[in-house]
């Protein structure tokens, strides 16, 4: 038996806007549960724009971990002249090589894949993608969504999720 509901829409809107307001709050609180887990880590906006503006990541991560080439070599058990090949761009490095690279530094071997944001005609950044030689991954960059999720910080995320609870009043 099918029923129909007619309301104003108005309220139709209404009831979509918290719809919409909820499923934020849902996506916040699983960013905060996996921040407390020590599952992901907030970056301050001048540091990502650092990664966003193209620094070699394995660099990126090494120097933001405070490591020196020697230190992550010992950690990884990767030869220095393999990370100092990688970070200059000369070598991409192996599955395996990346994946142990990537375990000394904390962090998923994804974010030691350089992204590509490839300029269209105009010159303008577009979305893009980088294969990255040896590796066949693919990885999408969306800049403006990028630029957009480094402005938060933790109290910003928490800021969110209190005008979301208000708005369901």
């Amino acid at each position: 038996m099918n029923e129909i509901v007619t309301i104003p829409k108005d309220e139709y809107v209404r009831l979509k806007a918290l719809e919409e307001d909820l499923g934020d709050l849902q996506s916040v609180s699983k960013i905060l549960q996996r921040l407390d887990a020590g599952e992901e880590e907030l970056l301050p906006p001048e540091v990502v724009d650092r990664l966003l503006d193209g620094a070699a990541p394995l660099l990126f991560w090494r120097e933001h971990r405070n490591l020196t080439q020697s230190e992550l070599a010992r950690r990884s058990k990767v030869n220095r002249i393999q990370t100092v090949d990688i970070e200059a761009g000369r070598k991409t490095g192996s599955v395996n090589t990346l994946s142990k690279l990537a375990a000394a530094l904390n962090v998923n071997i994804d974010d030691l894949v350089s992204p590509s944001i490839p300029n269209d005609e105009s010159g303008a950044a577009s979305h893009g993608y980088d294969a990255t030689p040896g590796l066949g991954i693919d990885r999408q960059i969306d800049r403006p969504k990028a630029l957009h999720i480094r402005e938060y910080t933790q109290s910003a995320l928490a800021a969110s999720a209190h005008n979301a609870v208000d708005n369901l009043d």
